[in-house]
């Protein structure tokens, strides 16, 4: 264990192949649901809420960066101002 250990060959590719999708591990990872966001419209606010153990994230422009929105619970009401926002969920 650490940098002075031997690495051991698993498997060997033959000529002209190679390997896809390749896993290491015990086991196969837990398949985690995508998450669903949810919105609806209350007067001058945006209820955004999704189900599940996901961070909202935000940004001014779709592609990013978003940034963590701050103890956002679900539902969350977001005021309506003239500039864009961009929301996703991530965990």
């Amino acid at each position: 264990i650490g940098i002075s250990a031997t690495g051991t060959t698993l498997a060997y590719a033959g000529a002209s192949q190679t390997f896809r999708g390749l896993r290491f591990g015990p086991s196969e990872t837990a398949v985690v649901a995508r998450p669903t966001l949810l919105y609806s419209r209350q007067a001058n606010d945006v209820v955004l809420s999704w189900s599940g153990n996901f961070v909202l994230q935000s940004a001014a422009v779709a592609s990013g960066p978003y940034t963590t929105v701050s103890g956002a619970p679900s539902p969350h009401s977001v005021t309506i101002s003239s500039t864009n926002q961009f929301f996703r969920l991530s965990n």
